[in-house]
C-alpha cells in the first residue's frame, strides 16, 4: 500500500500559516512583557512613595532632596540624596547604617569609603526593568547601581509656557544651575531644604515627587548621553556623583545662589516628558540638559510616557503629550492650582 505524504504546496502553506501566527503573536507577547515591566516599575515608585510617607511620619518632614554636608556655611562637601534617607523605610536599613557609620567618621557621600558600602548592591526598587541604561557601572573603583528615578525639585522660572490663564505661572524660587539650567525650590524634594506635608497646599494628589529618568538623551549626530539623576565618575562624562550623592552647594537655599555647584538626583521641570532629542540636533550639556544638569527631562523605556509618583502615593503614567505647563504645575507644591491632565 502506497503511503501518502505531504506535498510541497501543503508544507509551504503550513509554514506560511505558522509564520502568520508568529507575526500576530509576537507583538502581543512583547506588549504583555512591557505591561509586566511597567507594572513592576509602578510598584517601585509606589514603594518609594510609601517610604517618603513613612519618613515623614517618623521625622515630621520630607527628606532633603539633596543636601551638602554643612548647610548655610562656607564648608563644602557632598551630603546624601533623598535615596539615602529612605533606605531604612525600603528594607535597606543595614546599608543605611553602613553609610552613616562612614559619614560619622567624616567621609562625604562622594567618597570611596561610602560608595564602597554600596558596591555591587542591586536594589530592586531603584531600577525600572524597561530601562536601557546599564544596571551597574564601574565608578569610584566600585560597581554602583544606576537609578531609574529622580526627585522633582519644582519647575523652572519664566512666564509664558504656551498656555494662557490658570495654567501659566511664574516661578521665582529658582537659582542658576549647571549647563545653563535652573534649580527650583518649589517642589517637595529640594536642595538643602525639607518640608512637611502641609507645605503642599495644592494637595498631595496634585504634587509630583519622583519621576522616571531611565533612558538616554540623543544629541547632535544621534549620540546617546546619560542624563539620569545620578552620574558617572572617572568614566566618559566625569559627572562625579552617584545615587547616594546629594550636593556640594553649602550656601544654596531658596533665594540663594548655587552657581558652579553640583546637585545630583534631582531635576527641575522645564521640558516635556520624553524630550529625548531625537531628530532635533540638540547640544548636550546646554539648556539645562546633560551631565550633572538640573533640567533633565523625564525619560523612560516605556512607550507613550514616563511614570510618576505623587505625594499621596499614587502612581500614574504621564503622557509625552502632556503640556509642559501642566507638568510645571504638578511639580510645584503651592502654585494654587490643582491641575488634572
Amino acid at each position: 500500500m502506497k503511503r501518502r505524504g505531504f506535498t510541497l504546496v501543503e508544507l509551504l502553506v503550513v509554514i506560511a500559516i505558522i509564520g502568520v501566527l508568529v507575526a500576530l503573536l509576537l507583538p502581543a507577547v512583547q506588549a504583555a512583557r512591557e505591561a509586566a515591566r511597567r507594572m513592576q516599575c509602578g510598584n517601585n515608585l509606589k514603594q518609594i512613595g510609601l517610604a517618603l510617607q513613612n519618613y515623614h511620619d517618623t521625622m515630621l518632614s520630607m527628606p532633603y532632596g539633596a543636601r551638602c554636608r554643612y548647610i548655610g556655611t562656607a564648608s563644602s562637601g557632598y551630603g546624601p540624596s533623598f535615596f539615602v534617607g529612605i533606605l531604612p523605610y525600603c528594607e535597606q536599613k543595614p546599608l543605611y547604617d553602613l553609610m552613616e557609620a562612614q559619614a560619622i567618621l567624616g567621609y562625604d557621600y562622594q567618597s570611596t569609603q561610602i560608595t564602597a558600602t554600596a558596591a555591587n548592591a542591586k536594589i530592586g526598587w531603584m531600577r525600572c526593568p524597561s530601562s536601557p541604561l546599564p544596571e551597574l557601572e564601574l565608578q569610584n573603583n566600585h560597581n554602583l547601581q544606576v537609578p531609574s528615578y529622580v526627585g522633582i525639585a519644582g519647575a523652572t522660572g519664566g512666564g509664558n509656557t504656551g498656555k494662557t490663564g490658570e495654567l501659566d505661572f511664574v516661578e521665582t524660587r529658582v537659582t542658576s544651575g549647571d549647563h545653563g539650567g535652573q534649580i527650583a525650590y518649589g517642589g517637595m524634594l529640594t536642595l538643602n531644604n525639607a518640608y512637611n506635608m502641609s507645605a503642599a497646599i495644592d494637595g498631595t494628589s496634585s504634587t509630583m515627587v519622583v519621576g522616571e529618568i531611565g533612558d538616554y538623551f540623543f544629541s547632535t549626530g544621534n549620540v546617546r548621553n546619560r542624563v539620569d539623576g545620578s552620574s558617572v565618575g572617572a568614566a566618559p562624562g566625569g559627572r562625579g556623583g552617584w545615587w547616594m550623592t546629594g550636593a556640594n552647594a553649602p550656601n544654596s537655599t531658596a533665594g540663594g545662589t548655587s552657581v558652579g555647584q553640583l546637585v545630583f538626583n534631582l531635576t527641575t521641570i522645564g521640558h516635556p516628558v520624553g524630550y529625548n532629542g531625537k531628530g532635533l540636533s540638540l547640544a548636550v550639556n546646554a539648556n539645562g540638559i546633560g551631565e550633572r544638569a538640573q533640567n533633565n527631562p523625564m525619560l523612560s523605556g516605556h512607550p507613550g510616557g514616563s511614570q510618576v509618583a505623587f505625594l499621596d502615593g499614587h502612581v500614574q503614567l504621564v503622557s509625552k503629550t502632556t503640556h509642559v505647563a501642566i507638568l510645571k504645575r504638578w511639580a510645584t507644591r503651592d502654585d494654587g492650582q490643582m491641575i488634572q491632565e
